[in-house]
């Protein structure tokens, strides 16, 4: 079946690329709900040629969410995550379509990750055409809202992971070639002082400086970094105080945190919430937030299941590796329901959210092989 695969996605490569450019000269910000719903109505179509089952879940103020199903009479659960919006405003598509320049496809979300979709629809195309049926259930949920968070779409990535044997996330390889095996999680945290407000030149005593208990504050805040652990505290935001001569009553920080286990997002918190612990005279410290995404931890079962993708890359000549990253994904709510996930499983690229943005395009085709063999060797193993 494999040979069969490969011919077919080999000799459908250009039909493929043209529905990434259809996708890529569509734009679909997050905050543009009608262009999400157009690269969703493209998606759909070419899943409901297959037999997928399709629901659309609205998600209001974002676009729909798409979620594509189809059962057979197998033992493996599946399940694929990809996301249709992009970081980029309305107009981009039309200021930078689609273009080729040697090997680099140039154009806003090619790489984030439209290359992604694309390769996911024909991998499941070339399986299904090569009478593929010894699986249980592939599941393929595109949300509508991951470069914001994933706020309307994680409880029903969440819900589909738990009744889901393996996943595989759509985000785009490195140019290296590498996976992703571990991701960081993300806490998202305000911090606001108050004090009281006076003149800051005639009746500087009877005022208490907010910006000043802000910066001690701060301080406190970065030491709980921890390089040995890979734990980082940022203070990335600070705002305060209304005019140079006033003593300000008012600031506020937003902090950005980054943690490898979930034992350590647990001590940063604590050690967060303490900032806001004890009597202050005359002021006030409070501290909202928490952990926004968990740590995807690379478990043994990751591990295993990075090997078995390893072998197929090897099969069809795709040097791949392994890596962790700071950067997190909704590979993170899938691995926090246990089940063993694999990120970065679409084509490889570079420089995301910007404007040289890019996706290989030699390695395109391998890349869709690599994930249609994937999921012939999880349902194969035993």
């Amino acid at each position: 079946m494999r040979s069969s695969v490969k011919k077919w996605i080999r000799e459908h490569n250009d039909e493929a690329l043209q529905l990434l450019r259809q996708m890529v000269n569509t734009d679909s910000g997050t905050h543009d709900p009608d262009g999400v719903n157009k690269v969703a109505r493209m998606c759909e179509q070419q899943l409901s040629a297959l037999g997928f089952s399709i629901r659309r879940h609205s998600a209001a103020p974002y676009g729909d969410h798409l979620e594509a199903t189809l059962e057979s009479d197998g033992a493996k659960r599946l399940l694929l995550v990809g996301h249709m919006d992009t970081v980029f405003e309305r107009g981009t598509a039309r200021a930078r379509p689609f273009s080729v320049d040697g090997d680099r496809i140039a154009g806003p979300g090619v790489h984030d990750m439209k290359s992604g979709l694309v390769s996911a629809v024909y991998a499941l195309k070339a399986l299904m055409q090569a009478g593929f049926r010894d699986f249980g259930r592939i599941t393929l949920l595109l949300n509508s809202d991951e470069e914001v968070g994933s706020p309307t779409s994680r409880l029903l990535i969440e819900a589909l992971a738990r009744s889901s044997d393996i996943g595989f996330v759509l985000e785009c390889a490195y140019p290296d070639g590498s996976i992703v095996t571990a991701r960081k999680g993300v806490g998202m945290y305000k911090l606001v002082t108050r004090g009281v407000s006076a003149h800051a030149g005639a009746e500087p005593e009877k005022g208490v400086n907010a910006i000043v208990l802000m910066a001690e504050k701060i301080l406190d805040a970065a030491k709980i970094s921890d390089a040995g652990s890979g734990t980082t505290v940022n203070v990335g935001v600070i705002r305060g105080g209304t005019r140079r001569n006033v003593v300000p009553d008012f600031a506020e920080a937003e902090i950005d945190v980054r943690v490898a286990t979930t034992e350590e997002a647990q001590r940063v918190h604590r050690c967060l919430g303490a900032l806001s612990s004890g009597r202050l005279e005359r002021s006030s410290v409070e501290l909202t937030g928490g952990l926004n995404r968990p740590p995807m931890e690379r478990t043994p079962e990751i591990e295993r299941l990075y090997r078995l993708v390893r072998e197929e890359a090897h099969d069809i000549g795709l040097n791949i590796s392994e890596r962790s990253t700071g950067g997190a994904s909704d590979g993170n709510f899938v691995a926090h329901t246990g089940i063993p996930v694999l990120d970065g499983m679409g084509p490889q690229g570079g420089f995301a959210h910007s404007l040289d943005e890019y996706m290989q395009l030699s390695t395109f085709p391998l890349w869709v092989m690599l994930l249609a063999q994937s999921i012939l060797a999880v349902c194969e193993s035993r």
